[in-house]
């Protein structure tokens, strides 16, 4: 009995317990808090549109499902894998998904990475998570684009951190002579293709992020171990890699050869170098970085990791086995790895905007950057907290620089947590799509882009098939025989600016459809202006 005891309350054993309990506290209060914050009708970044909209109306789609469900409707950039889940739900137990609801599903997604990512050090735990939720949660400038339900990073970063993850887990297991078991192998192995399929899945962009992280696990793995086996293991990692890459290239084929036999347009985005605008892409970005008041962070972990690579040259041609040593020990610090591997993160992505040229046809939107905007900070203050440490180990009081910075955090974390507000616009548009489904539940609704979606988006009954003006970008191009065969449909041309002056056209053709107007005031709130429109005997 006492034996048990002992090992039950060992104090190792306890102080691992309790810190654990106390990450899990911490994680499950500021969940709370950012489920409400980071809401459509809450979140400050942007209101409510078209582009939010999609992902409702296809976790709620009735349809059969088909190829044109793998990726977000109308675009091959973003994996459609979350929709898919949600429309599970949707079908078996027959919930309707609300915009706050899957915003909420989002948000859950994006906080089980915080949880992932303390994983990956094995002895700063505490502060690796606090250090990943100040970045997450604080940096308002980058508008907290990551949390909108029109981008696809909060699905993109849990899946790739995961990723990583499970290839940690997989090296651990071979660096573990003793306890290595094949099970364990194949396990890790699975799950490493299953993730990194699901982060290319997500954005095609996580393939050289997922290869770098490979590499610095392989690095990692390199240091850790004394005898050779590098290259055997980078194949071993290497392989789930290439595997999930390989699959959702299949997939993407498929869903390409899908769409355009049904649909007349395969959908393909064009990734092209973008050759004579490199010089002007990279000043404008580096502006953009600049101008963000965490700029600092970013450059303290370029010069960190520049001085380590310095020294590790100078000691390689001056033979310092003595330095390299010194390194070698600064690098088998999973804090130190995980510095190296978000820093990769940011600056891979930093180069990606620099050389495609669709960053530059969408007008260099900060959006691309929210990538380098979070792992950027995530490198630096990691940085700042192994120097602090380090210097802390001098002082008699050392022991107390940790706590004393995980204090700080917390504190910065609980005071600078946004506070959210009500949006009024969110609720105008809220009372419009409620009062469309009302008069004309299960009607069509035409309009502009912008003016169609965000209303089908917010309509949880009776929601209308939104379809957008002939020559506009359709995400559902099977509404076009749906406009069709109409014998009526409601149609916004005020805001979506329709005809000339403040009236709607007496006549109207759309898709084949010749369609005359029956009332030209059936509906109008603000900016928008609704009419009826019936088709022409």
């Amino acid at each position: 009995m006492r034996v048990i005891s002992d090992k039950l309350f060992r104090p190792s054993l306890s102080k691992k317990t309790l810190v654990t309990l106390a990450l899990l506290v911490v994680w499950s209060f500021f969940l709370w808090r950012a489920l409400y914050v980071f809401r459509p009708d809450v979140n400050s970044a942007a209101t409510f549109n078209s582009d939010c909209a999609v992902p409702v109306l296809m976790s709620n789609d009735d349809r059969s499902v088909t190829l044109f469900n793998l990726y977000y409707y109308g675009t091959d950039r973003w994996g459609g894998w979350p929709f898919l889940v949600a429309q599970l739900a949707h079908r078996t137990i027959g919930y309707t998904w609300s915009d706050q609801s899957l915003s909420m599903m989002q948000t859950f997604w994006l906080f089980i990475g915080v949880l992932v990512i303390t994983g990956l050090s094995s002895k700063d735990r505490a502060v690796v998570a606090l250090v990943y939720l100040l970045t997450l949660c604080l940096h308002f400038e980058t508008r907290y684009q990551i949390f909108l339900l029109s981008q696809v990073y909060a699905w993109q970063v849990t899946s790739l951190l995961l990723g990583w993850y499970s290839l940690r887990r997989l090296f651990d297991n071979e660096l573990d002579s003793k306890h290595r078991r094949r099970g364990n192998r194949a396990a890790w192995l699975f799950l490493s293709f299953f993730f990194s399929y699901l982060a290319v899945w997500s954005s095609i962009a996580s393939i050289p992020l997922l290869i770098f992280l490979l590499c610095a696990e392989v690095l990692r793995f390199r240091l850790k171990r004394e005898s050779g086996g590098t290259i055997k293991t980078f194949v071993m990692g290497l392989i789930p890699v290439l595997a999930g890459i390989v699959a959702e290239r299949l997939q993407k084929m498929d869903y390409h050869r899908y769409a355009d036999k049904r649909f007349g347009f395969d959908f393909r985005s064009r990734f092209e170098l973008d050759t004579g605008y490199l010089t002007k892409n990279l000043g404008i970005h580096l502006d953009s970085i600049i101008k963000l008041s965490w700029w600092p962070l970013h450059l303290l972990a370029t010069l960190a990791l520049l001085a380590a690579l310095c020294a590790f040259g100078y000691a390689l041609l001056k033979k310092k086995g003595e330095l390299l040593g010194k390194l070698k020990a600064v690098f088998t610090d999973d804090t130190a790895i995980l510095i190296v591997g978000a820093y990769g993160i940011a600056l891979i992505n930093f180069i990606l905007t620099v050389i495609v040229s669709h960053v530059r046809l969408n007008d260099y939107d900060d959006r691309y950057l929210t990538l380098t905007s979070l792992f950027g900070p995530v490198s630096g203050m990691l940085t700042l907290f192994l120097i602090i440490r380090f210097c802390a180990r001098r002082s008699p009081h050392g022991e107390f620089a940790k706590p004393a910075f995980l204090l700080t955090g917390l504190i910065l974390l609980a005071i600078k947590f946004p506070a959210g507000s009500y949006r009024p616009e969110y609720r105008t548009i809220k009372d419009i799509a409620l009062a469309l489904a009302e008069k004309s539940p299960r009607a069509i609704l035409m309009g502009g882009y912008w003016e169609t979606y965000v209303f089908a988006g917010l309509q949880p009954v009776n929601a209308m098939t939104p379809v957008p003006f002939e020559g506009q970008e359709n995400r559902m191009p099977w509404t076009r025989d749906m406009v069709r065969r109409a014998d009526h449909l409601i149609v916004e041309y005020r805001s979506s600016k329709l005809g000339e002056g403040d009236g709607p056209p007496q006549h109207l053709n759309q898709y084949g459809n010749s369609l005359r107007l029956a009332d030209a005031k059936w509906y109008e709130n603000g900016e928008f202006a609704f009419a009826l429109y019936v088709r022409e005997d």
